[in-house]
């Protein structure tokens, strides 16, 4: 059988975790085969290492903790933490300007670009994207500044501006501070209602991607920002208008770990894409183990296509949403919204324990009953 007929780009290389030695695996996946057991954990990809499975507990969300357990201030919501997260400095090899905006420190990086914290002449912070200098960049800028744009300001950072500076092309987004990177956030920490809450809340900010006819496309922990209880989407470097293909020239664009089956054979962008994503992600950092955990770029190709995901170690109730999500046909997986609105009907109960459903796949009403 062929898996991929054309190229494949990796835009980040991110490689899922692998799971805990002796942890049990789930009730429908044996105890052999693809995601050999070895002793090692992360929280998310591009994360500290944790060591051990932890404990979860379950009680109700503490509201003066944001999801990774920093104390929030009451009126701003802001975690009393550094505002600019992962912060580093500046290599030898960097610009000090980009046009008019002058290079802080260093934010990110990725396959495509270099983020940085920079000063715009005002004096107003924010985040310039520096991509390579590839053929096409300045296109790729425009375009990114316009999906962007069409969004709601509300569930990402806003698009401020782009252009062609002598480092490169470039796009300005707005600085948020006291928002985290998604990486940093250590889900085994958070009792089974405040993930309920978590996964409400990203899946609205995915939704009102939605909205707007945009499909993100790349929806994984480095492009999340999180401060108290909110969440935004950054990042649409490979985002699509709903019906364009995920890929562009013949080559797939994609973030290893993090693709629906379809984008891999270059199918025409629904919102199903980020489902599929939004549960691969909420798996992940329930559990820390990718529920399609591979060794290789060929292994992962081959089990998000047509192996079982491995779900383990989830609060009750929550492995049934995420296979529904998980569904190989997107029509089968409900909507962000619909998401949105079964993981808030969780979150707002009873801390009691959760009875465990036992619905069918796609089961929307009774999975929030």
């Amino acid at each position: 059988m062929t898996i991929l007929a054309e190229p494949m780009i990796i835009t980040t290389a991110q490689y899922p975790a692998e799971p805990p030695a002796g942890a049990a695996r789930h009730p429908h996946r044996p105890a052999t085969g693809v995601g050999v057991q070895v002793p090692s954990r992360r929280r998310l990809p591009d994360a500290p290492v944790v060591a051990g499975l932890l404990r979860r507990r379950d009680g109700p969300p503490r509201n003066d903790r944001d999801w990774a357990g920093h104390a929030i201030d009451a009126d701003s919501g802001t975690s009393h933490s550094d505002s600019i997260v992962d912060c580093r400095p500046l290599r030898g090899t960097d610009p000090e300007m980009v046009a008019d905006y002058r290079l802080v420190s260093r934010l990110g990086a990725g396959g495509m670009a270099d983020v940085f914290y920079a000063l715009a002449p005002t004096g107003r912070p924010v985040a310039v994207k520096l991509l390579r200098d590839t053929a096409g960049a300045p296109e790729a800028c425009q375009r990114e500044f316009l999906l962007a744009s069409a969004v709601d300001a509300d569930c990402t950072a806003r698009a401020l501006g782009f252009g062609m500076s002598t480092v490169g092309a470039y796009l300005v987004t707005a600085y948020l501070p006291g928002f985290r990177c998604g990486t940093t956030l250590d889900g085994s920490s958070m009792s089974a209602v405040q993930l309920w809450a978590f996964g409400a809340a990203l899946a609205g900010a995915v939704a009102a991607v939605h909205a707007r006819g945009v499909v993100h496309c790349d929806v994984k922990p480095s492009n999340l920002l999180a401060r108290g209880h909110e969440v935004r989407l950054i990042d649409f470097g490979i985002a699509r208008y709903v019906g364009e293909r995920c890929g562009l020239d013949g080559t797939v664009q994609c973030s290893r770990g993090w693709a629906a089956p379809e984008q891999l054979r270059t199918a025409p962008a629904t919102p199903a894409v980020d489902v599929f994503a939004w549960g691969c992600l909420l798996a992940h950092m329930a559990s820390g183990v990718h529920p399609f955990f591979s060794r290789s770029e060929k292994e992962w190709i081959l089990r998000v296509q047509s192996a079982e995901p491995d779900l383990y170690a989830l609060p009750p109730g929550l492995d049934e949403v995420i296979r529904a999500t998980l569904a190989r046909d997107p029509h089968d997986r409900p909507t962000a919204r619909e998401l949105a609105t079964i993981c808030q009907t969780r979150a707002s109960r009873s801390t009691s324990p959760m009875p465990r459903p036992r619905p069918g796949v796609g089961d929307l009403q009774s999975l929030a009953a």
